[in-house]
């Protein structure tokens, strides 16, 4: 039965969120509405995919390559990312 819940809430969440459907979603279509003319309007929606998937990313990615190699052994995992980031992050950075 609880297989068969999370199954469900799956595809709910799967068809309700906004970026799932097949032209893009409302965000896009608000980008698209919002620009000047057709080409504004192209060029703000290449640049919000590659800021969301190619940008966006980088931020966490380095966080994570450490923090495999450095929580081996921690006792409260949970608390990990955290640790990784005062460890080993200059103090600069570490409020991003």
């Amino acid at each position: 039965m609880l297989t068969f819940v999370v199954h469900l809430c799956v595809q709910w969440w799967r068809s309700w969120y906004p970026g799932s459907e097949p032209g893009g979603g409302g965000y896009i279509a608000q980008r698209i509405f919002s620009a000047k003319d057709e080409r504004h309007g192209l060029l703000s929606v290449l640049w919000f995919n590659i800021a969301h998937y190619a940008v966006r990313p980088l931020a966490v990615d380095p966080d994570g390559t450490r923090g495999r190699g450095a929580l081996s052994g921690v006792a409260h995992p949970e608390s990990g990312y955290m640790l990784v980031a005062i460890s080993t992050m200059p103090h600069a950075l570490r409020g991003f």
